[in-house]
């Protein structure tokens, strides 16, 4: 993107161009910031994207989970832990980021998951999150 301004606004398009050429790597950073923060509400708290808590594991999975060493008190969709080692994120078309699943078992686990409550969508804290990084990114 190319702008020719005159007089005082020079400092600002310049400012202007290299936020755009910057602006990919903040989508990328950003989006593993997300990444890291959606796996803290759901495996550390049990939450799904709307705030409210997973529905529980059933009874015999629970003692599943339990005999195995792992806790069953709320639903944290871990067992190996490689689907949330599996969620990326690419930059894609004009400005958009992509965030996904990698791998086809572990994006239908995670797809099996989010059918029974949904997690894989920002919470509020996690839109407040990135409406903050934004803003900073933008201030000249």
């Amino acid at each position: 993107m190319k702008i020719k301004v005159i007089g005082t606004f020079e400092s600002l398009v310049t400012k202007i161009e290299k936020k755009d050429k910057e602006f990919t790597t903040f989508l990328l950073k950003t989006a593993f910031l997300l990444n890291g923060k959606i796996q803290i509400r759901v495996q550390k708290n049990g939450l799904g994207s709307k705030g409210r808590s997973l529905k529980k594991y059933s009874k015999n999975y629970g003692i599943r989970r339990i005999s195995t060493k792992r806790q069953a008190s709320f639903r944290d969709l871990t067992w190996t832990g490689l689907m949330f080692q599996s969620l990326s994120a690419e930059v894609i078309g004009n400005k958009r980021v992509k965030m996904f699943f990698s791998g086809a078992e572990e994006a239908s686990k995670a797809f099996f998951n989010d059918k029974l409550t949904p997690f894989f969508s920002l919470a509020p804290k996690e839109r407040n999150f990135l409406n903050n990084e934004l803003e900073a990114f933008v201030k000249l």
